[in-house]
């Protein structure tokens, strides 16, 4: 079938293209299969997939014709040479293989060794090259594919067939299918036992690939000088917990198990969730997980490494009764702080005490607010700025503002009346650290555990001497572990489930989207946030001057 192919590579919107597809299409419906498919040559499917012909033909309308199928095996047309390995949609070599001279890796071979000449260090006093594994290759090239070969060595074997691979896009396993059955038919044969091992031969002569890994931000290249860094070398992100202060200020005051690398850290993930979707709204279940960090961060994460300790199902959330559940996990934490398990380390065949701790905690702000203790809805919903969170009450709502504290004091925003018509001279809030956070645990009351209407005692009102106090209503039983007060991070917010909660109500709210009641009162009471903005910001403003005075 001799048919000019030059109309694959014309302009898709020309008449000849056109009037050519018409004529391909005829051909092509000859060759469907008993559900009507046909392969479809197009730039993107590359004759791989099967599809109905109108479906064919608008691909090679829209997308295009490959330039590289020239010889329509799949349509009709009869492939010349079983040599010839340009079996689907790639470019024709049009080397035969049936001489004894015609061996493409040669050429391969030579132009690497060229790159390599250029090196003085391989060359010896009358300019050959000297690399003991260029000769190997060498050596191989001449080597019969087995005895009776006398067509094919080796090396170019395996080029061929790797090649067969990657334009049918075989899978790893089914290559090392097809080469087993090969070596088990032709066991004098020099076929390779897999693909691992075909490709570690090729990359000998430059044909494989080097894998080099960058920083997510896309802003250095881990290469070269940069090779053995585990951190990114322009922001030097963190990559697992060892590198953060909290694990190393732990170290340092726990030399005893610091110094033992067997003992265990860990980290607690809880939160709750409502197995029955809307079915039944009412329903609670909260998974409480833990997790090892003395693995690399790449299998920590993963869930095999995950341990379900306690599962807490129920009508309704515990909520801030959470710690009633959690008893039976702190008592085990304790006794694996106090005097740990004996353990068999499988590397050296030798029993040895393992001890283990609780690092921190990972949760949303919600259940944050359940495990610390520390309410996440009042006028100091924030526990790390703790008595200096700025906070004002919209309509029945709160709202947390202020956040220009936390530029430098001399950035232009500071000075900018647009956000509610006052510069911003305060300071950025305190770091409360662990001594202070203590003495406000002393001054809570002790609070009888439950639900029971007998035991919640009377509701707080909110005015301005509540909002001098601190927000935490009862001592988290995490206390009880030893080690705990002195942790410099104890709870780990959930940094995606929190960013996809805010930036979602954030949008709606600013672009107005009043599709529903909540929206609608949220913008009145931006509208409200105006004037109360305003004057709060003038009044804590002046609350900070007389107390620099």
């Amino acid at each position: 079938m001799m048919i000019d192919m030059s109309w694959i590579r014309e302009n898709r919107m020309s008449s000849k293209y056109m009037e050519s597809l018409k004529i391909f299409m005829n051909i092509a419906e000859k060759h469907v299969n008993s559900k009507g498919k046909v392969r479809c040559p197009c730039k993107t499917c590359v004759n791989s997939y099967r599809h109905v012909l109108p479906t064919v033909y608008a691909h090679l309308h829209d997308i295009g014709f490959l330039e590289t199928y020239t010889t329509w095996i799949h349509h009709g047309e009869k492939h010349v040479g079983s040599s010839d390995l340009s079996y689907n949609s790639t470019p024709r070599t049009n080397i035969p293989v049936n001489t004894t001279t015609s061996n493409e890796m040669f050429d391969v071979i030579d132009d690497v060794l060229a790159e390599q000449n250029t090196n003085q260090e391989n060359i010896d006093e009358v300019g050959r090259a000297i690399d003991p594994e260029f000769d190997d290759m060498f050596e191989e090239l001449n080597t019969k594919l087995y005895p009776e070969c006398s067509n094919m060595s080796d090396l170019n074997f395996l080029a061929k067939l790797l090649h067969i691979k990657v334009i049918n896009r075989w899978k790893n396993s089914l290559f090392d299918q097809l080469v087993e059955l090969l070596r088990v038919a032709f066991p004098k044969s020099k076929i390779p036992a897999s693909h691992y091992e075909a490709k570690n031969k090729l990359r000998k002569i430059e044909l494989g690939y080097q894998s080099i890994h960058a920083c997510k931000n896309d802003c250095a290249l881990f290469w070269k000088e940069n090779g053995s860094m585990k951190n990114c070398p322009i922001y030097g992100m963190m990559y697992h917990p060892v590198d953060g202060k909290s694990w190393q200020d732990f170290d340092q005051r726990y030399l005893e198990f610091a110094k033992e690398p067997r003992h265990v850290r860990l980290g607690l993930a809880a939160d709750g969730f409502n197995p029955f979707g809307n079915f039944n709204s009412t329903y609670s279940t909260w998974p409480v997980i833990l997790t090892t960090y003395n693995t690399p961060p790449w299998i920590c994460i993963k869930e095999s490494s995950f341990m379900l300790t306690l599962l807490i199902p129920g009508p309704k959330s515990p909520s801030k009764d959470i710690d009633f559940f959690l008893r039976p996990l702190v008592d085990e934490l304790k006794m694996l702080w106090a005097k740990g398990v004996q353990m068999r380390d499988a590397s050296i065949n030798t029993i040895f005490n393992m001890r283990a701790m609780l690092l921190w905690t990972i949760n949303d702000f919600p259940a944050r607010g359940s495990l610390s203790r520390w309410s996440g809805q009042v006028y100091l919903a924030c526990p790390t700025c703790n008595a200096d969170t700025s906070s004002i009450h919209v309509t029945n709502k709160m709202s947390y503002v202020g956040h220009r504290r936390f530029l430098h004091m001399n950035h232009k925003w500071r000075q900018s009346l647009l956000f509610n018509g006052q510069p911003e001279r305060r300071r950025h809030p305190r770091r409360f650290n662990n001594t202070t956070i203590l003495k406000q645990l002393a001054c809570l009351r002790d609070r009888i555990p439950g639900k029971h209407p007998e035991h919640r005692g009377a509701t707080r009102k909110r005015n301005d001497e509540t909002r001098k106090r601190v927000e935490l209503t009862k001592r988290s039983i995490f206390f009880e572990l030893e080690y705990w007060s002195s942790l410099e991070l104890k709870h780990n917010i959930d940094f995606m489930h929190v960013e996809k909660n805010v930036d979602e109500n954030f949008v709606n709210i600013a672009l107005m989207n009043e599709k529903n009641q909540r929206q609608k009162r949220s913008k009145r009471r931006l509208e409200t946030y105006g004037h109360s903005a305003r004057s709060m910001a003038k009044r804590e403003s002046q609350q900070e001057e007389e107390s620099h005075q």
